[in-house]
């Protein structure tokens, strides 16, 4: 009886023994081999003798993740790189347009300087004779610069140089100010009366 017990054992273990070879690998170790393809050729490798499906699972996944991780990353990575310089040009685009709308050539800031210092010479409080000579400056500015006309407002009426000339009072006080148009030039004097 004692010559049975080791017959019994052998016949167990060839039944574990076929059950482990025909044991697939788990989905765990497959998802490993495929994004770490070295660690599925080592699994393959130390168990391709006692458990080829298993070592085949993992071999299999590994030579899927040799090719296809590394295209994937590359692709990838060209999205990212090709989104973001679209991004980058786009922007970069656009501030330019933005720029050359808002930043007038160096021509034309000359030009509004010159055209505004006729005016602002008279910026603040001044007297009803300077209030007259400033009424003249826009009257000749008026008829020498059709694109650049300048209104005049005096206690927030709208008037001509003319009317404003004839309204102002003698030893009275007034504060001049400016609004300007989009090309930085003067377009509205305003004109307060003081005392």
């Amino acid at each position: 009886m004692e010559e049975q017990k080791p017959v019994q054992t052998e016949v167990v273990t060839e039944t574990n023994n076929a059950q482990n070879a025909n044991e697939p690998a788990p989905v765990g170790l497959k998802v490993l081999s495929f994004f770490i393809p070295l660690a599925g050729l080592i699994l393959f490798c130390v168990n391709y003798s006692d458990k080829p499906r298993y070592a085949k699972g993992c071999g299999i996944c590994a030579l899927v993740g040799f090719f296809v991780v590394p295209i994937v990353t590359v692709l990838i990575f060209l999205l990212i790189f090709v989104g973001l310089g679209l991004a980058i040009f786009s922007t970069a685009q656009n501030t330019g347009m933005m720029q050359e709308d808002k930043v007038p050539s160096s021509l034309e800031v000359r030009e509004s300087q010159v055209f505004n210092s006729t005016f602002e010479i008279y910026e603040g409080s001044q007297t009803s004779s300077s209030i007259r000579s400033l009424m003249t400056a826009v009257s000749n500015s008026n008829s020498m610069y059709e694109a650049h006309q300048v209104t005049v407002k005096l206690d927030n009426q709208k008037m001509t140089p003319d009317e404003v000339r004839e309204t102002i009072k003698a030893g009275k006080y007034y504060r001049v100010r400016f609004s300007y148009d989009n090309s930085s030039h003067i377009h509205e004097i305003r004109i307060t009366t003081i005392s």
